[in-house]
């Protein structure tokens, strides 16, 4: 469709609005982790800093514990990404190929529990970790993401199988997959 000039300037001028409402909020924020402290808080902000340190994140390092905290949520990140992978194929795979009694119905439960605010699932979670004792451990936050997760990936590696022709898995089984 060819626009007219009139509307691809006002669609350029509506998305280099959107450029800098979304992208100045990062530039202020990278540009001050590099300014020093007294051109931070001058009462003239400026835009470029006029000098360069890396005392704050020198600061961060030294004085907290952020390395392991980014560790930590590596770790976390890396495991709820292959819990939730390992269960959800199968379980998108089962919903999309395979017959069986209720499955309409389990897969609605299943884009229903997407649905609900993860907030209404929170205390009864905290209360089953402290009765099970996995309070303040890795493990926990990887099962509340995965459980969190695991809906959305199944209705979208669903969507995905559906794309995938039925041919090619044949052709899979006739090579002995």
């Amino acid at each position: 469709m060819k626009r007219s000039l009139p509307q691809s300037a006002l669609l350029y001028a509506g998305l280099l609005f959107l450029l800098l409402l979304i992208g100045l909020p990062f530039w202020w924020v990278v540009t001050g982790s590099i300014k020093l402290p007294q051109e931070i808080i001058q009462r003239v902000p400026t835009m470029v800093p006029q000098s360069f340190t890396l005392q704050h994140f020198e600061k961060l390092l030294q004085s907290s514990d952020f390395p392991t905290y980014l560790v930590n949520s590596f770790v976390v990140a890396l495991f709820s990404t292959a819990v939730t992978v390992l269960l959800a194929l199968p379980a998108a795979y089962a919903f999309f190929r395979m017959e069986f009694p209720g499955r309409n119905a389990l897969y609605r439960v299943i884009l229903l529990a997407y649905a609900f605010p993860g907030v209404v699932v929170l205390i009864p979670l905290y209360g089953l970790f402290s009765k099970v004792g996995l309070i303040d451990s890795r493990i926990s936050l990887v099962i509340v993401n995965v459980a969190f997760a695991l809906p959305f990936s199944i209705w979208m590696m669903r969507s995905f199988l559906a794309s995938v022709p039925k041919e090619i898995e044949e052709a899979a089984i006739i090579d002995g997959a």
